[in-house]
């Protein structure tokens, strides 16, 4: 039995007090070769977006980098792993220019999960509704707060694992989107949210803006 309970479409978007631009995924649809941007999959109403990278791997020489099974879990480990300097201004593109990148589980770590569960403390509910592809169905789910943040990978919990996530607490304080094919989990919330994850995870964090490159 899954740990995430449907719930009414109503429900979760009752939850959501959210404000997407026009040009969300959610309100039109989009040709093949369209460029992706973070407005076209995140909420307008916050103050600050983030890039948060979960373990990944590098494609490198033919072979899948680290060696054996660990993974990278920040953005410089890889320059020092391949012996490469680290870019002044790295950034997401940059990132994706100097690395083909592999996601792994998407394993949350202790201090993210207890930074976000500080800031969701209002409420005992998580939401999610789960994004199975174009004119797939769509998912509802909800989980209780302390339950989630005890996961370390919420994901593999989830009972559709290959999709697009939104996730949010009741009343969206902060607002996640991840793909699951991408070791990143987008991240919109106040500015003391942003911050203190800046501050506490370093180059796990990349602050990006609305017209930023979605990957």
């Amino acid at each position: 039995m899954s740990l995430f309970k449907t719930v009414a479409k109503q429900e979760l978007e009752a939850a959501r007090p959210v404000q997407f631009a026009f040009d969300h995924f959610e309100c039109r649809d989009f040709p093949q070769d369209h460029r992706w941007i973070l407005r076209n999959v995140m909420p307008l109403t916050f103050e600050s977006f983030c890039a948060v990278v979960t373990p990944w791997r590098a494609y490198n020489g033919g072979q899948s980098h680290p060696s054996g099974d660990s993974y990278f879990e920040e953005l410089t480990a890889a320059y020092r792993y391949f012996g490469r300097p680290v870019p002044n201004a790295l950034s997401m593109d940059r990132w994706y220019e100097d690395f083909q990148i592999i996601e792994q589980a998407k394993i949350l770590s202790p201090q993210f999960r207890l930074i976000m569960d500080r800031f969701s403390r209002q409420t005992n509910t998580i939401y999610v509704r789960c994004f199975t592809g174009v004119n797939g169905p769509v998912f509802n789910w909800k989980i209780e707060r302390e339950l989630f943040f005890a996961l370390d990978d919420p994901f593999h919990e989830m009972p559709e694992a290959l999709s697009d996530f939104q996730i949010f607490p009741a009343g969206a304080r902060w607002f996640i989107h991840a793909h699951d094919l991408e070791p990143i989990l987008y991240l919109a919330g106040p500015e003391a949210l942003v911050d203190e994850l800046w501050r506490t995870l370093g180059d796990q964090i990349l602050r990006l803006t609305l017209d930023d490159r979605y990957y």
